[in-house]
């Protein structure tokens, strides 16, 4: 039987019986991503007018975090889209780059973020 994910953090559930002699690694990067989700900072530098913000399966990427800070100078506002688009995601947003960020699952209910400022 194979793993499936769960549809928010990415989190590995593996089936009984699987991954024998190997899944502490696996265990190891579900707690990453756990870690990352309650209580993780990640700091993304801006440097275009667009940005993908991913979430991904079983592996550690940085739409697992709960606060993130934008930095950098991206000329412009920057459009971050937030992948996978059926993400429930809570975020808190300190955006310390030099223009707005505006955050987006593709249509509608975008949130913009002012340079400077923070924003759940």
């Amino acid at each position: 039987m194979s793993s499936s994910y769960t549809s928010n953090s990415g989190i590995e559930l593996i089936p009984t019986g699987a991954q024998v002699g190997t899944w502490g690694s696996t265990t190891n990067t579900n707690f990453q991503i756990i870690d990352r989700a309650v209580n993780g900072v990640g700091t993304i530098a801006l440097t275009g007018t667009t940005y993908s913000l991913d979430t991904s399966d079983g592996a550690l990427s940085e739409g697992q975090y709960n606060v993130l800070v934008f930095t950098g100078t991206p000329g412009g506002a920057c459009t971050v889209t937030i992948n996978p688009s059926d993400q429930q995601k809570t975020f808190f947003i300190n955006n310390s780059s030099d223009q707005d960020v505006v955050l987006t699952q593709g249509s509608g209910g975008d949130v913009t973020i002012s340079a400077g400022k923070t924003g759940i």
